[in-house]
């Protein structure tokens, strides 16, 4: 017959989230005969705290140690990126808006349809028929 403490211990170490494999292999180097270890594990998996029958809903401390390593490596992939994008001399100057318009702008030539004058800004047709743009280089 089982002991009440081993079979208390073996719960308390899977919810912690070793495998059946390992504590059988720590109770073996402990001392305890094989069919011991045997009838210990399969009370836990009958009472459910065998790995099939679901776990207790406690994360095990693995689980943090991975999220932990996660966060870190984002931290830092997300700080060589803050560098990369953010050193000196890696941004362009950009004027500020003055509400004027620069004077690099492309200038640009519009042809009127043949048999009508170049229209002022007053006289500016609201649909101005075979019209032509041409954009000038600077």
């Amino acid at each position: 017959m089982v002991k009440k403490e081993l079979l208390n211990w073996i719960k308390s170490e899977e919810a912690e989230g070793y495998s059946a494999r390992k504590l059988s292999k720590y109770l073996a180097e402990k001392g305890y005969s094989k069919d011991d270890i045997k009838e210990a594990m399969e009370m836990a998996e009958k009472e459910g705290a065998g790995a099939s029958a679901g776990k207790t809903g406690k994360p095990s401390k693995r689980i943090y140690k991975y999220l932990a390593a996660a966060v870190i490596v984002l931290l830092v992939f997300y700080g060589v990126m803050f560098y990369l994008t953010h050193k000196p001399g890696n941004k362009e100057e950009v004027a500020p808006y003055t509400g004027e318009i620069p004077e690099e702008l492309p200038l640009i030539n519009i042809t009127p349809p043949e048999g009508r004058e170049q229209p002022t800004g007053e006289e500016i047709p609201a649909e101005p028929e075979n019209l032509t743009i041409d954009m000038l280089a600077t």
